[in-house]
């Protein structure tokens, strides 16, 4: 008998590790500070010049640091960047589900079903 469909591949989500920041904090490439322009809202200064404006003061790295994310104000969606490409992210509506191995995985809602990053921006697989 044929097989029916293609291979699986089974995906196990490390969670996200949110935090609150707060004036100065470590980033894997050095010292990096949020600024608050707001309640609820402000912007990432990174020690490489990258600027992230109009987030969260909550945000999280990926397990081995490739990644930033920090939440939309109002829960509203997503900021990512990829600190290795440099390549910035705004998603709208779209939560962060977790990571496998370095990739973004995010999801439609709290109860979305977790996509992988270049499903979400339309893209082939890398």
């Amino acid at each position: 008998m044929a097989s029916v469909g293609p291979p699986a591949h089974i995906i196990e989500l490390a969670w996200a590790r949110w935090q609150e920041a707060a004036g100065l904090f470590a980033d894997a490439a050095g010292p990096a500070r949020f600024e608050s322009t707001g309640k609820g809202r402000g912007r990432y200064l990174f020690a490489q010049g990258k600027v992230i404006d109009k987030a969260s003061p909550r945000y999280c790295f990926s397990p081995g640091g490739r990644w930033f994310a920090a939440n939309l104000p109002g829960g509203r969606g997503e900021v990512l960047w990829d600190t290795r490409s440099g390549h910035t992210h705004r998603l709208m509506g779209w939560q962060l589900s977790g990571w496998e191995g370095e990739q973004p995985w995010l999801a439609r809602g709290s109860n979305g079903v977790p996509t992988a990053l270049h499903e979400v921006l339309g893209q082939e697989r890398r």
